[in-house]
């Protein structure tokens, strides 16, 4: 498979095994939308004129529409009213899961994601098997406390990835700047090279925490120091990367880094500062696979709206978190 197809069907929290899939939809499996899947619908949409404030150029949920899957259909809400008057409509499923996602319907990309009673205690056995997911909240929450406000900001987080494919795909498919090898697919080069080497992994874990140092920095003149200074870590730890490498990271920084930044900032304005750096800031820290990516991703993003207030509006992924933070330190 090419890291094109590879990279596009599974964006935001990423699903587990087979089995455990299976036990949810045996656990949780309802047919017809409840009430409150509508609610988080509405909950979300109404977050856009704080979202607005995020500044990329363009972008509105109601742009995307979004389909809960039961199990059994897709409950499809848009931005605006069918002819009926309504604005929901029941569907085929065009993608089975159990986690967030996107995929194109008709030529124009939405959201999926899993009605949120079906979520909720799908992440209520992960919690029980003690197994964190890649990505997205799914790493920073305990058990029974994924809800609404959750649901909202992950929704969030897939219709910004709807956005970056409708608006940049090109730009995104070229972060990565050659087709993967089939045997490993997108990501594979994280899980059998970089997490296998102990010096890699030791480097990253002190550039999270370098990360967070900066977040809470307030003083410009040394917080711009700090981030050459990570530069400088970071640069010295990938040039022991081979060029694949490199690339997967680049490429779940900068696109699913923007998106965890999206899904983080919804769920700060619902639950508060406080809530978002507890569960988001002090949640990132290492861990196998691209999830950690995510976290390293958002943090920069976190520090370039510190630092360089409206870089969203700029932000069209032809150059990486790292190059825009390189021209802020460049800057007078």
């Amino acid at each position: 498979m090419s890291r094109k197809k590879n990279s596009i069907l599974f964006y935001g929290i990423y699903g587990l095994s087979g089995i455990l899939l299976l036990i949810s939809v045996l656990v949780t499996g309802t047919y017809g939308l409840r009430k409150e899947n509508v609610e988080v619908y509405e909950e979300a949409d109404a977050l856009q004129p704080e979202m607005d404030k995020m500044q990329f150029p363009g972008f509105k949920l109601e742009d995307y529409p979004v389909r809960f899957y039961d199990g059994d259909s897709d409950y499809v809400i848009t931005g605006t009213k069918q002819p009926d008057g309504t604005k929901l409509k029941k569907e085929s499923p065009v993608f089975q899961t159990y986690v967030g996602t996107i995929t194109k319907v008709d030529g124009s990309w939405q959201v999926v994601v899993p009605v949120l009673e079906q979520f909720s205690q799908f992440m209520d056995l992960m919690a029980d098997a003690g197994t964190l997911m890649e990505g997205g909240l799914a790493a920073g929450y305990e058990k029974e406390a994924y809800g609404e406000e959750e649901h909202a900001a992950t929704i969030w987080h897939e219709a910004f990835h709807a956005y970056q494919m409708t608006n940049y795909e090109e730009a995104v498919d070229g972060l990565v700047k050659e087709e993967l090898p089939e045997e490993t697919g997108m990501g594979g080069i994280i899980t059998s090279k970089v997490d296998q080497d102990s010096s890699q992994v030791s480097g990253i874990k002190k550039e999270l925490e370098h990360l967070k140092k900066i977040y809470a920095t307030e003083e410009p003149v040394e917080k711009k120091k700090q981030i050459a200074q990570y530069l400088e870590l970071e640069s010295s730890r990938k040039s022991r990367l081979s060029d694949t490498a490199r690339w997967e990271e680049q490429y779940y920084e900068t696109v699913e880094g923007t998106a965890c930044f999206v899904e983080g900032y919804a769920y700060g304005v619902q639950k508060g500062t406080k809530a978002f750096e507890k569960h988001y800031i002090q949640n990132c820290g290492y861990s196998r696979g691209s999830g950690k990516y995510y976290y390293s991703g958002m943090l920069k993003c976190c520090i370039l709206d510190q630092v360089c207030p409206g870089w969203e509006k700029s932000c069209d992924f032809t150059c990486t978190l790292d190059d825009l933070l390189e021209q802020y330190t460049n800057s007078r």
